[in-house]
């Protein structure tokens, strides 16, 4: 018979078997952080929740907005529904999106009084006029 040899095992001071990979994947672990720009900075960095904290406490309300003034007055008839969805109501008059909603106002429509889906469009009642889809 032939003499084999004992494979010998690496153990742990208690004596319990130890596993050759457990340095490895914490080696690999370390470089990947390392490689990706170091632990320290991701330690150290705020979050961004507490960024945008700050940064939205600097922003008044409600934010000013710039009058846009027309080149002509718009006049009911030059509004059109481009749709109806949800109790509110997109309008296009020339190149110019609107969306209103019931109480708003938009020029020379008045208050919106009523906003009324129908299968082929629907109806946007307001104090000054009335569109209809065709």
């Amino acid at each position: 018979m032939a003499k084999t040899a004992k494979a010998k095992t690496d153990t742990a001071a208690d004596g319990a078997p130890r596993s050759r990979r457990t340095p490895v994947i914490a080696a690999g672990a370390l470089s990947m952080l390392l490689a990706l720009g170091g632990g320290a900075y991701v330690v150290t960095q705020p979050s961004h929740a507490e960024a945008s904290a700050e940064t939205v406490a600097d922003i008044p309300v409600p934010m000013p907005v710039s009058v846009v003034a027309a080149a002509h007055p718009v006049q009911a008839s030059d509004y059109e529904i481009v749709s109806i969805y949800g109790g509110e109501a997109i309008l296009a008059a020339g190149a110019n999106l609107i969306r209103v909603k019931v109480g708003s106002t938009a020029p020379a429509l008045g208050t919106v009084l009523e906003i009324n889906p129908s299968g082929t469009g629907g109806t946007v009642v307001a104090t000054e006029a009335t569109l209809r889809s065709l």
